[in-house]
């Protein structure tokens, strides 16, 4: 018998032990203990430094010392900037950070997964809830229990939910389990905050110039990881968002939508001009949460602030306002052809909406069936064209929707 089948892999070995243990080992301390489950011979600590280099999970937490991620996150706290859409429908939709919070299996492999959760509200019921896809985006579904208490909060769109991991191991008997108590706005801390924020900015720099030796762009959700490893997250004052920290205060630079680097991304004028412009190409650095808002209400400078829904606007004496009737995103569509001196054969807001449907379902049709017909493809560059839409930066994992989604239970993936 070989030694592959009697011994576990140094992967396994490195997994059982830090998920095991109640504090950080040093490398000694691991190779010692991995050296109990298996044999561990002359290249047996480049293995393990292997194995810990493929598994998500193992972090850093400081030089020379080692612990597992979900193990590591308790006392954690996190700041999630409300919106709108939220409010009204029950969910938090999750950047990066949030989803290695609440779902740190999930970027060991990046497949699919539905996690299960237990989220304790202050003043307000345990509620059973799961993650999901909203808008293509992963998000936490917590339902009408949670819009409920965010009503009897008053909680609005400039407010902040404040996330503090009990245990995200999911090990014992009443799983993952996070407690959730709404700051207003009011209740900020500016000066702390900001102080917070520039901490963040500068754990951040230090991390990715770590690492530029191995990797020249450093992963967003990797990143996460080595912060809330280093116990940056234990803090009862939680910086703000992620992608805006590091895009006010740092000399960090947002990369492909993948992560972030110490060096400029090449220029566009240098890349060559794209045929189709996309949103997330135009303005890299904004956060997930920050383009969620773009839609659902105009971003206003300071963070959390927002004027008022284009949708709930009276008209009243201001009725000729161009708020009485548009979206952020068809206001994107009028600069791009304002540029592109397309002025003549402007859409309405309305048959933009239209086309960027139609645009949707055949993107969809694509993903289903693997391909288009000649004519099908054709007119799906048309429009993408004329839409300024990019459909490649369109995630193709959330396309299979029902015909009548319920409302209090939206398309997801099922596991």
């Amino acid at each position: 018998m070989s030694d592959q089948k009697r011994y576990p892999s140094y992967v396994e070995c490195v997994t059982q032990t830090l998920r095991a243990s109640p504090a950080p080992l040093s490398m000694g301390e691991l190779m010692a203990r991995v050296e109990e489950m298996r044999p561990v011979d002359a290249g047996g600590r480049n293995a393990i430094y292997r194995a810990m280099e493929r598994l998500y999970q193992a972090v850093s937490v400081e030089p020379g010392r080692y612990g597992w991620l979900s193990s590591l996150m308790p006392g954690s706290v996190f700041r999630h900037p409300l919106t709108r859409d939220e409010i009204r429908r029950g969910y938090l939709m999750l950047d990066e950070l949030e989803h290695a919070v609440f779902c740190p299996d999930f970027f060991q492999g990046r497949r699919p997964t539905r996690c299960e959760l237990a989220i304790s509200l202050m003043g307000g019921p345990v509620l059973d809830a799961h993650t999901y896809l909203e808008k293509r985006i992963w998000s936490v579904f917590l339902g009408p229990d949670f819009v409920q208490w965010l009503d009897e909060q008053g909680a609005n769109a400039r407010d902040d939910i404040i996330i503090t991991v009990e245990n995200a191991t999911g090990e014992d008997a009443d799983g993952r389990r996070y407690h959730l108590r709404l700051q207003p706005h009011e209740a900020r801390d500016p000066q702390r905050i900001q102080g917070r924020n520039i901490q963040l900015a500068l754990d951040a720099e230090e991390i990715v110039a770590a690492n530029r030796r191995q990797r020249t762009v450093m992963p967003t959700w990797d990143l996460a990881a080595h912060l809330i490893g280093r116990g940056f997250y234990q803090d009862s004052a939680p910086p703000d968002d992620l992608h805006h920290v590091l895009d006010q205060y740092s000399v960090l630079h947002f990369v492909g939508d993948l992560g972030y680097s110490m060096d400029p991304p090449p220029r566009a004028a240098d890349a060559g001009p794209p045929e189709i412009r996309s949103r997330r190409a135009e303005r890299p650095k904004d956060s997930i949460r920050d383009l969620m808002n773009e839609i659902d209400g105009a971003f206003d400078l300071d963070i959390g602030a927002r004027w008022p829904d284009p949708l709930e606007f009276d008209g009243g004496d201001d009725s000729d306002s161009p708020y009485a009737d548009t979206c952020p995103a068809y206001e994107l569509y009028l600069d791009l052809s304002e540029e592109e001196g397309r002025q003549g054969s402007l859409l309405t807001h309305q048959d933009f909406h239209l086309l960027e449907a139609e645009l949707e379902y055949l993107v969809a049709l694509e993903v289903e069936f693997g391909g288009l017909l000649p004519e099908q493809q054709e007119r799906k560059n048309r429009l993408s064209d004329r839409l300024f839409i990019d459909p490649d930066s369109w995630p193709n994992d959330d396309f299979d929707i029902p015909d009548s989604p319920d409302y209090w239970d939206p398309p997801r993936w099922e596991n």
